[in-house]
């Protein structure tokens, strides 16, 4: 197989349930173009190992598989899997989520072809829970967005959606930050930092929401306190004007941490919040903390609605039963 444009990033761990449909979900790809599919399996001891083999043995001229004797880790299994690439493009998705429509790699691929000022495009999702087919309950993300947007808003992208280009840059982002707890948010800053990102509106692949996952299985607390890690390693390495940017976000993640009803703090564990290098006014937490506070208590925040946006309301209801 000469140099594809595209390569296809699987990376699974013990996910022999679905991985299945996720290399299927690729393998039903029509394309005009030549595209190579890379597994790395971090050392599966479910048979997910197997099923992987299976298919690189059926279609050996455009299946590699990355093997290791023994678990690695997900940071180390990422880095190799996007390190072994070497298309022009990168697609990349997990082994528990998978693609549903066969044009989405042409789509994607094409974009990017005709527009040298992106870098990545990403696309819509349904959510599976339990079984049940659902929409993200997220607002649209704009059609374009850049570096700034992206560190400003919490997730607006699904990481098996992308489809960015092989860059050197990234690697090299993704191994000073191979530590930082969310590799996916690190690879979707490095490509931006080399050009604008494509939103698709529209529905190809599958986002399965289950108990097993890495992070729904911790405790809430121990999340933050990954994230926490997180943007204190991004703010280091970020230029300034993005690391302003990046204040906005993490402002946004701590309104969700206080929103939580079961988390309880210490004053020292409060204090840890306030990231010294981000220059934060501890009143500015002080401030969205005691706001959070007031927003559980529904009875006492709805009580703070302003009197004149009640009585709109009850003019517009009345209105309503005349017309």
């Amino acid at each position: 197989m000469n140099r594809p444009l595209l390569s296809v990033c699987l990376i699974t761990y013990n996910q022999v349930n679905y991985i299945k449909q996720a290399i299927e979900g690729i393998l039903m790809q029509k394309t005009s173009f030549e595209f190579e599919i890379i597994i790395a399996d971090d050392c599966s001891n479910d048979g997910t190992s197997d099923i992987v083999d299976k298919y690189a043995k059926k279609h050996p001229k455009q299946i590699r598989i990355i093997i290791h004797e023994k678990n690695v880790g997900p940071a180390d299994n990422y880095l190799m899997l996007l390190q072994a690439a070497t298309g022009k493009y990168i697609a990349y998705l997990e082994g528990d989520d998978y693609w549903t429509d066969d044009t989405k790699l042409e789509q994607q691929v094409t974009f990017l072809e005709a527009n040298s000022a992106y870098a990545l495009c990403f696309h819509s999702v349904y959510n599976l829970l339990n079984g049940k087919r659902t929409k993200p309950l997220l607002l649209e993300p704009p059609d374009t967005t850049d570096a700034g947007y992206l560190l400003s808003h919490l997730g607006y992208i699904n990481t098996f959606t992308i489809v960015y280009r092989n860059n050197p840059s990234i690697i090299a982002m993704l191994k000073k930050l191979k530590d930082c707890p969310f590799g996916d948010f690190i690879t979707f800053i490095a490509a931006a930092q080399l050009g604008l990102i494509k939103y698709i509106p529209k529905r190809m692949g599958i986002y399965r929401i289950h108990t097993s996952g890495m992070w729904s299985t911790m405790e809430f607390k121990k999340i933050f306190e990954k994230t926490l890690i997180g943007y204190k390693m991004l703010f280091a390495h970020l230029p300034k004007e993005q690391g302003n940017m990046l204040k906005i976000r993490y402002l946004i993640a701590l309104e969700a941490y206080f929103l939580q009803q079961e988390v309880i703090y210490s004053e020292e564990e409060f204090n840890s919040l306030l990231i010294p290098e981000m220059n934060i006014e501890p009143y500015i937490i002080t401030y969205l903390k005691q706001n959070c506070e007031e927003r559980k208590n529904t009875f006492h925040y709805t009580s703070q609605v302003p009197f004149k946006i009640l009585l709109k309301s009850l003019q517009q209801k009345l209105l309503n039963r005349i017309s």
